[in-house]
């Protein structure tokens, strides 16, 4: 596969399934954006207050809290955060809630590669 480079934007990517959280780290440097890696609500936390984000993925359910509990916080100081929120068990009802919060989007797993990277370059990039 080539290897697409677009800049070294940071993503946090937040998943209690440590094989997934790192093969979604993986994918997003062979898109060219550095990966920070967190396995729940606290270390996304620790992630946030380190250092520079650009956008975050996020499982929905975590072991102590949700991806919309980061969304919720993370807008708090930085409201034009992009926040992906991901799921294995999407219903209509946690994608509405997604979005009315203000996340960017909301994704079923497992995820396409070629979606995953257009919405991270349109997430990035400004666009809805």
């Amino acid at each position: 596969m080539e290897q697409f480079i677009v800049g070294k934007k940071r993503i946090l990517v937040v998943d209690d399934d440590g094989t997934l959280c790192a093969q979604v780290g993986k994918i997003v440097e062979f898109f060219g954006y550095e990966s920070v890696l967190a396995a729940n609500v606290a270390e996304a936390r620790e992630q946030f207050k380190a250092g520079h984000l650009d956008a975050v993925v996020a499982d929905l359910h975590l072991p102590d809290g949700s991806g919309t509990d980061l969304l919720h916080e993370f807008h708090q100081s930085k409201p034009r955060l992009p926040v992906i929120i991901l799921t294995g068990y999407p219903t209509s009802e946690s994608i509405r809630q997604t979005l009315l919060d203000g996340g960017y989007t909301y994704l079923a797993k497992p995820v396409a590669l070629e979606q995953l990277r257009t919405i991270l370059e349109h997430a990035l990039s400004g666009k809805k």
